[in-house]
């Protein structure tokens, strides 16, 4: 069968990947580096459970007025150097952390590639601080979610406005206990271009990448 939804509307958000019940769905670079949905024809059921959890195949009203805007930021001054912006993500998964939740978002793997994983103790924090901008690989996260969440356990999901679009299709009802945190999001570059250009500075500099930092604070915060 075909994939839920046509290229062009398709987020990448892996809801597809994690609802199928038959396991066909795996997400693949495609031309660009960009991850999408590609079917193992021979193994799908056609059981339409993939449409049926695309956010981008359907429309979702939005209810509700409009809610007032707030800006925190960080009072300690070290969690607030090693944010992006003002801390406030991590104050959030700390919070949810002392309740005893788990914490889901996006974290660099040893290549610093972009993933979204997960974060159960407060010594894991760190990698959960910093602006990543790359698409990241979602893998099954929004099964694991559900999983907590069927258990009591709470949860935080941060990631795009899609991802979190992708997650609730994917849960298909609301949870008391999951929070959803989203992004102002500008689209996100390709994490083939983001290889290759890590790659290109390692290369000028004769040496592995040690750290990434996207939104440093070394000159200030202007």
């Amino acid at each position: 069968m075909q994939t839920p939804v046509e290229k062009e509307r398709c987020t990448g958000c892996w809801a597809c990947a994690n609802g199928c019940p038959a396991g066909c769905i795996s997400m693949e670079p495609d031309e660009e580096g960009f991850l999408y949905p590609k079917i193992d024809a021979a193994a799908c059921t056609d059981c339409g459970l993939c449409r049926r959890v695309c956010p981008a195949a359907r429309s979702v009203p939005v209810e509700g007025d409009v809610p007032k805007a707030y800006a925190l930021h960080a009072l300690d001054r070290e969690l607030l150097e090693g944010s992006a912006s003002g801390g406030g993500s991590t104050l959030l998964a700390q919070r949810m952390l002392e309740r005893g939740g788990v914490v889901f978002g996006a974290v660099f793997d040893e290549a610093f590639l972009v993933y979204h994983g997960r974060i159960e103790n407060m010594a894991e924090l760190e990698r959960f601080q910093g602006s990543k901008y790359p698409q990241s690989a979602v893998g099954d996260v929004y099964r694991q979610t559900k999983a907590l969440l069927e258990r009591g356990t709470p949860v935080l999901f941060t990631g795009t406005p899609c991802q979190i679009a992708g997650l609730r299709a994917y849960l298909a009802r609301d949870y008391e206990g999951l929070l959803c945190q989203d992004l102002i999001c500008h689209s996100v570059p390709s994490p083939r271009v983001w290889r290759a250009y890590l790659s290109e500075l390692e290369r000028a500099h004769g040496g592995r990448a040690a750290s990434v930092c996207f939104r440093h604070k070394a000159e200030g915060w202007t």
